[in-house]
Formats: C-alpha cells, sequence, structure tokens
C-alpha cells in the first residue's frame, strides 16, 4: 500500500497447488491476515466442482478478501502458440516450425453454456481470450465475445439479466 496499491486480483484461485481448495483457503487467509498490506480479490477457476463452491466462498466474503466469480480460458497463450489466431503464427509456414493457429479450448455451444450457468448463479465471469493484436480478429475474442454477450442479453425485463445484481460486468482478459 506504501507504493499506492491497495489491491491484488488473481485471475487462478483454485490452482491444484496444493489443491484446488486448499490454495483458496491459502489464499482467503493471507487476504484476511491484518497485516497484509492489500486487498486480495479473485475469480476462481471454472470447473464445475469449483462453480458448485463459489457461492458459499462469496458468502466468507470480507473487506479484505473477496471472491468475485469465475475464470474461463478459452484459449492458450501467446507465448505458448497456443492462443487462437485467425492467421498462423509466423509469417513464413512452409519455414516456420510454428505454423498453427493455436486452438480453442471449447466449442462455441460449450463456451456459451458454461457462461449462461455462471451468468445464471449471479457471477461475473472472466474469460482468457488472448489472441490476435485486435480481438476482432481473433478467434477466442469472438467465441468469448458470443457467450458473455448472450449473458448479458438473456431475458428480458422481467427475465434473468433483471433479477441479476446489477454491479456485475463480465471481463474478457487478453
Amino acid at each position: 500500500a506504501v507504493a499506492g496499491y491497495t489491491t491484488v486480483t488473481d485471475l487462478g484461485l483454485g490452482m491444484p497447488f496444493p489443491t484446488p481448495k486448499d490454495h483458496i483457503a491459502i489464499m482467503q487467509e493471507l487476504g484476511n491476515n491484518p497485516r497484509a498490506p492489500v486487498r486480495l480479490q479473485g475469480y476462481v477457476i471454472f470447473t464445475p466442482a469449483l462453480l458448485a463452491q463459489i457461492p458459499a466462498w462469496r458468502k466468507q466474503n470480507t473487506e479484505r478478501f473477496q471472491v468475485l466469480g469465475t475464470k474461463i480460458w478459452a484459449d492458450g497463450s501467446i507465448q505458448g502458440y497456443t492462443a487462437a489466431l485467425i492467421k498462423p503464427y509466423g509469417e513464413n509456414c512452409a519455414e516456420s516450425k510454428c505454423c498453427n493457429w493455436g486452438k480453442l479450448n471449447f466449442q462455441q455451444s460449450q463456451l456459451d453454456n458454461m457462461v449462461m450457468k455462471a451468468h445464471s448463479m449471479g457471477l461475473q465471469i472472466a474469460v482468457h481470450a488472448n489472441g490476435d493484436d485486435d480481438d476482432r480478429r481473433s478467434a477466442a475474442g469472438g467465441a468469448a465475445r458470443g457467450g458473455v454477450g448472450e449473458a448479458q442479453r438473456s431475458g428480458g425485463a422481467e427475465g434473468l439479466h433483471s433479477r441479476l445484481r446489477e454491479s456485475r460486468r463480465h471481463r474478457r482478459e487478453p
């Protein structure tokens, strides 16, 4: 906090170190330590088992530690050559050992279902979508926009969207 930082956000709560539940418990203990120089908040990795636990963890939110929602990895990373791109890695595929386009981790329908499940639980969703420098051309960016857009449009004035907390805004994380 001396440098002006007040909050740290972990976009991978529930990593298997040592187990997903232990990881969250450790982070919660660290965040709630009164000597911690910053508050800690984060997004739990999207798995069916962890998703089911998020409401219980959110009931334990404090001023110092908060579970905000869930994170979905739509694709991989640029440095690992696994981020989903429209054009292949490398300028000349014939001479490149990295002639691939990366890949999406989910079919569009799977991603849509995951986003809608978390959205219907009232969770904020962070979708990891690396790719081209312009996400309008990125396959993962398009997939993420599709699922999140559908969630935001769901229901009408009397529908799902109006019943969920007003402050929730989903995020695309490059």
